[in-house]
């Protein structure tokens, strides 16, 4: 009797204990079912923003009555944290961007990592080529020049034209043709300027200031020709005997041709 009064009592408590452990289990599920989707399904490690061209706004708390804290750019990078609730139809993930951390709606997020922006390099600094001095070369000055006109042998005046020659070089074509120039005439602003052949050089200075001594181009010119054909000066005339001339004699006043009347003494008193 003892063995199955034992047995009588402790049928009910076994059946309290399963009770109870099986509503803890219950509960237990409960809870699980009702946080594990949080943790499953919630983002994690860098995303991407993806909000079709706008910005992404960031809240302080999930939902839309959250306060806004950033709006993140299109494409910009941001870290999600693994944590995610469900507020107004939208999975919110909580994320960390740019020192800040909040609240946005996970379908703008795709995972991935941004590509960093591209630095832009400078454009290379175009150093100007120097440009090498071109140091014009004198045309050189031609050895001869042409008398155009008829020339006179035998002296007088001669008008030609002279083309491609200094001075010097026309003084000596001319002598060629037969003109012993002693001089060569310009006009200059309606004046004739002379150039005197053989003369010093001061003696030509207007010349020189108005024409110049370079090359002369077609210029018309006067020829004063010697007769004779040579323009340098003949040899000076060899001086001849000199005629002695007689020392006169002082007068006394005395001798014939006198001036003063016989008797005056000679000396200072006498000649006043």
């Amino acid at each position: 009797m003892d063995r199955e009064h034992t047995s009588a009592l402790a049928v009910p408590h076994a059946r309290r204990w399963r009770a109870r452990t099986w509503l803890t289990l219950a509960a237990l599920a409960v809870l699980l079912l009702a946080v594990w989707p949080a943790f499953v399904d919630a983002a994690s490690g860098p995303h991407i923003v993806r909000a079709d061209g706008d910005c992404l706004r960031m809240r302080a708390t999930p939902g839309l009555s959250g306060v806004q804290v950033a709006c993140l750019a299109e494409g910009s990078q941001v870290f999600a944290l693994g944590e995610s609730q469900d507020v107004d139809g939208l999975r919110w993930e909580r994320i960390s961007a740019s020192g800040q951390t909040g609240w946005a709606a996970g379908i703008y997020l795709v995972p991935g990592t941004a590509a960093p922006t591209p630095v832009p390099t400078a454009a290379p600094t175009a150093v100007p080529t120097a440009v090498p001095t071109v140091v014009p070369t004198p045309a050189p000055v031609p050895s001869g020049g042409t008398i155009t006109g008829t020339v006179s042998a035998s002296g007088g005046f001669s008008l030609v034209l002279w083309t491609g020659g200094r001075i010097e070089t026309l003084l000596s074509v001319a002598e060629g043709r037969g003109c012993g120039v002693r001089s060569v005439l310009v006009s200059r602003s309606g004046a004739l300027i002379a150039y005197i052949a053989g003369a010093p050089s001061f003696v030509n200075d207007q010349w020189t200031s108005q024409v110049g001594s370079g090359v002369l181009a077609e210029t018309p010119v006067i020829l004063v020709c010697a007769a004779g054909g040579t323009s340098t000066p003949g040899p000076s005339p060899t001086p001849g005997p000199t005629t002695p001339v007689p020392t006169p004699t002082p007068s006394t006043g005395t001798g014939p041709g006198s001036s003063f009347p016989p008797g005056t003494p000679p000396g200072p008193a006498g000649n006043e």
